[in-house]
């Protein structure tokens, strides 16, 4: 099985847009089952060749795929980061936690903002302070996500809320 796995992984690249979505949703299907493969494949891959991977990830949420994916985070394309970010936010657990914060002060947008949302998903408190700094960036969907993620981690992210409205900050 594992060789048909293989061979689902590779037809990721495939030209054919109909091969492609057929190896992914077959690969997210496989779930738990095709994870090993999957978490080989992110730790051989980096930049736009990762892409596929991280979407395919991103879905079966295995905890067997972070370490492939925690590298990524500092890839040079910011959608593998993204991706990546995503993908240990749902994953979760100390290293991920780190390295997502770290990504909150990352130059993409969309990076940032997942970072957020995946801080929110995992409810970890102690990144509210450096949450609401993301209130006042110049993007609006990282604003967005660090306020929706202030709201995910309970009472100390509406006290940071609530002080935030008091801001001079328009936003």
């Amino acid at each position: 099985k594992p060789a048909e796995i293989r061979a689902l992984v590779a037809l990721l690249d495939d030209r054919d847009g109909l091969v492609r979505y057929s190896a992914r949703d077959a690969l997210i299907r496989l779930g738990p089952t095709a994870a090993p493969t999957v978490a080989d494949g992110l730790s051989s891959v980096r930049g736009v060749d990762a892409v596929a991977l991280l979407e395919v990830a991103g879905q079966i949420n295995d905890p067997r795929l972070l370490p492939g994916a925690l590298p990524l985070v500092t890839d040079d394309q910011p959608r593998t980061r993204q991706l990546a970010a995503r993908l240990r936010g749902s994953l979760g657990g100390a290293e991920a936690i780190e390295a997502m914060a770290g990504c909150l002060d990352d130059s993409d947008p969309a990076v940032r903002s997942a970072a957020a949302q995946g801080l929110g998903q995992l409810g970890y408190w102690p990144v509210g302070s450096r949450l609401a700094t993301g209130l006042e960036d110049r993007s609006w969907d990282v604003r967005r996500s660090s306020g929706l993620a202030l709201r995910s981690i309970g009472a100390p992210g509406v006290l940071l809320l609530r002080r935030a409205t008091g801001s001079a900050d328009p936003f």
